[in-house]
């Protein structure tokens, strides 16, 4: 199981789709979980440079569950 990892403490390196958590702009929001590439981190997206500026940790996308097949 992947573990959340401070954007201090080192950013991914290879690109692709992370879990992140990030701190909105407003202090009264609760910070949300999402999907973004590599160039979110590094604010070479609008959408970066914007609303999710402030990721805070990270992890890799867990892997799917197994066995459980209700396609």
């Amino acid at each position: 199981m992947s573990e959340w990892i401070s954007v201090k403490e080192r950013l991914p390196e290879t690109a692709g789709e992370y879990l992140v958590v990030y701190h909105p702009c407003h202090w009264d929001m609760v910070r949300e979980e999402l999907r973004v590439g590599i160039d979110t981190f590094r604010g070479k997206t609008a959408w970066a440079k914007k609303k999710y500026q402030r990721v805070t940790h990270w992890m890799l996308l867990p892997e799917p569950p197994k066995g459980d097949n209700h396609a």
